[in-house]
């Protein structure tokens, strides 16, 4: 079966320029949207706005923590931003990459954070620390970054998953 009208559509007004991005909270409850106007938004599911947060590049990435707390930017003048998903606060900002962040995630407690450019991964172990850098960078070529919910899963510096 092939569906042809979706339950639910929104027009061009979403942003003022190109939406790049979109996560769906694990609750189901909200959308947030990065765009190429520099402003992540916050949605609820009937489309209605919540908050927008302008982050001084363009939006390329945005996703939601586990707990639904927390929201993680891409921009692609290579910050990632760390938002509380109710409130739209900016709680830290990474000076991650020197370009384009492809995608910024949350590990599974919400403690860590992730991010990608290029051919680079960096690892944000306990981001919520003032004095918290990068603890590893990998060097090779992917097309996005999931992180397994298997917390004895983790990154090396391979092109595959490997035990901790």
């Amino acid at each position: 079966m092939v569906l042809t009208e979706p339950e639910l559509a929104w027009n061009g007004s979403l942003h003022q320029s190109s939406v790049l991005d979109i996560d769906v909270d694990p609750d189901g409850k909200f959308i947030a949207s990065a765009s190429y106007d520099k402003t992540a938004r916050l949605w609820d599911m009937g489309g209605e706005p919540l908050w927008e947060s302008y982050l001084g590049g363009a939006v390329t990435s945005v996703r939601f923590s586990p707990c639904s707390e927390l929201l993680a930017c891409g921009t692609l003048n290579g910050y990632v931003h760390v938002l509380d998903a109710k409130t739209a606060e900016k709680l830290r900002i990474f000076a991650s990459h020197k370009n384009s962040i492809h995608i910024a995630v949350f590990g599974r407690y919400s403690t860590d954070i992730y991010s990608t450019c290029g051919g680079d991964i960096k690892i944000w172990r306990d981001f919520r620390s003032p004095d918290t850098e990068p603890t590893e960078k990998c060097l090779f070529t992917f097309d996005g970054l999931r992180v397994s919910p298997d917390p004895n899963f983790g990154l090396r510096r391979s092109d595959s998953l490997t035990r901790s």
